[in-house]
């Protein structure tokens, strides 16, 4: 598999899923940090909030769009079927 193809091995996929989650460890970590201190209650309640807000959005969209809608609802079965 070359290093530009849309397929990837498990190494890829983990690595994929790693690294998103370090990212937003090292933006949390960072937003507490520079954060003015009496309003980091607000501000951390706001990012988990707009976390929360996104997962839903995500969620929504891959059961009703690429779930439901043509021509995403074929693409996205071929995708089930070939997950790499």
């Amino acid at each position: 598999m070359g290093l530009l193809t849309t397929e990837h091995g498990q190494a890829w996929y983990r690595a994929d899923l790693v690294l998103y989650a370090v990212a937003a460890a090292v933006l949390a970590f960072l937003l507490a940090v520079v954060a003015p201190y009496e309003r980091r209650t607000e501000i951390v309640a706001l990012a988990l909030l707009g976390l929360a807000a996104w997962t839903l959005v995500e969620y929504f969209l891959h059961r009703f769009v690429l779930h439901g809608l043509q021509p995403f609802r074929t693409w996205h079965a071929e995708h089930h079927r070939r997950p790499r």
